[in-house]
């Protein structure tokens, strides 16, 4: 089976891949790595394709030596990932490591992967003076804010963060920070929102913001505050070309006054 170019996918290379997969992505997670950046150098065309030999190497170096693969597990990814004549398609697994879905742009309505919405970064506890001003005055501010403007809060952040591990660095999130918010807020706000999301990175040595949490409890479950204008699903669809307008109130008050 070693020798030939194709290979049966067993129940038991299946088991050994999925394991394979799973250790992968916990190390690119906890290390911020972009995993499909490292096969990049062997594939200069997009391909999307790579001999076993370079992809081996390849994921050797993403993961800077931690992980020995065994000849069986080697095997288990040969059997899933390679085409007919050998070749190994590192995007597939790279995709499948990192919970990647592509096409989600021409298809935003699409389910994710349920570890994408997972929301597991923690909140930092405040005073009780601060957490009733947070809960009852900043967080509706912000929210009020985010329907007006038809923006996704998120989405201001992905620029700095390219793995979209959800976290930027203090001067990222105040760049990236809409500029409403900043005008609406107030110095003690500000001071509030980077006491909340600050966290320490994983090696405990600088502080970052987790611009996801602000997102996620912001959003909640208002369909207004993830996709602009509170469309729903059967809204969205009517609309040509699957855009979303995104207009505030005034906005749409002065287009019907200008007709």
């Amino acid at each position: 089976m070693d020798g030939g170019i194709t290979m049966e996918l067993t129940e038991r290379m299946a088991q050994l891949a999925a394991a394979l997969e799973s250790k992968v992505h916990r190390y690119v997670t906890e290390n911020r790595v972009r995993l499909e950046s490292f096969f990049f150098a062997y594939d200069r065309l997009r391909h999307r394709h790579i001999t076993r030999a370079q992809f081996l190497r390849a994921l050797n170096v993403a993961l800077n030596s931690s992980l020995i693969l065994s000849r069986e597990e080697e095997l288990a990814l040969f059997a899933k990932y390679q085409r007919d004549d050998g070749m190994i398609n590192y995007l597939s697994f790279s995709d499948n490591c990192t919970k990647i879905q592509r096409g989600l742009e021409t298809r935003p309505l699409d389910d994710v992967f349920e570890e994408q919405m997972v929301d597991n970064h923690p909140r930092n506890a405040l005073s009780p003076k601060d957490e009733q001003h947070f809960h009852q005055t900043l967080i509706p501010k912000l929210q009020q804010i985010a329907r007006e403007q038809g923006f996704v809060i998120k989405m201001n952040f992905f620029d700095f963060d390219g793995n979209r591990n959800g976290c930027v660095t203090k001067s990222q999130f105040m760049r990236a920070l809409p500029d409403k918010y900043q005008i609406a807020c107030s110095a003690y706000e500000i001071d509030l929102l980077w006491a909340r999301y600050r966290q320490y990175d994983r090696y405990g040595k600088s502080i970052d913001v987790c611009y996801h949490a602000l997102h996620k409890d912001v959003a909640e479950k208002d369909p207004a505050l993830t996709l602009p204008d509170g469309l729903k699903e059967e809204d969205y669809r009517l609309y040509k070309k699957g855009r979303i307008p995104v207009l505030s109130e005034l906005e749409r008050r002065v287009r019907r006054v200008a007709r």
